[in-house]
């Protein structure tokens, strides 16, 4: 039943902006399926991409892009330093994915990083 289970499962995924189903979320995570970013995604990216630069070109005071967050929210980063803000922002949002066996051989994977969460994988 596995095997016939493991053949539904796809073999690669395309990251359009639309959400993963379980059974592409199970195919990345336990069978290694390929992951790609689709056209219309390279084509959003590269249009916020846009916006931002002209955003730092103007000089232009924007929340997170130009100007710390939370109670730094009112100070002004250099023009030098944003490249790094935009980082330091993605590794304080990045997380990992631990995936654990429990007994009788079920599976859970839990995101580590700042919005904790765990999902049964299932045997």
């Amino acid at each position: 039943m596995e095997t016939e289970y493991n053949n539904q499962l796809p073999t690669g995924i395309i990251i359009n902006g639309q959400a993963l189903t379980s059974a592409e979320v199970l195919a990345v995570a336990r069978h290694y399926a390929h992951v790609a970013l689709g056209d219309e995604s390279i084509s959003c990216i590269r249009a916020a991409r846009a916006v931002i630069d002209t955003i730092s070109a103007e000089n232009q005071k924007v929340y997170g892009v130009t100007t710390g967050f939370g109670h730094l929210s009112r100070v002004r980063i250099p023009q030098d330093q944003l490249e790094e803000l935009q980082h330091n922002l993605l590794r304080s949002h990045a997380g990992r994915v631990v995936v654990r066996r429990l007994e009788g051989g079920e599976r859970r994977a839990r995101h580590v990083g700042p919005r904790h969460r765990e999902v049964h994988l299932g045997e």
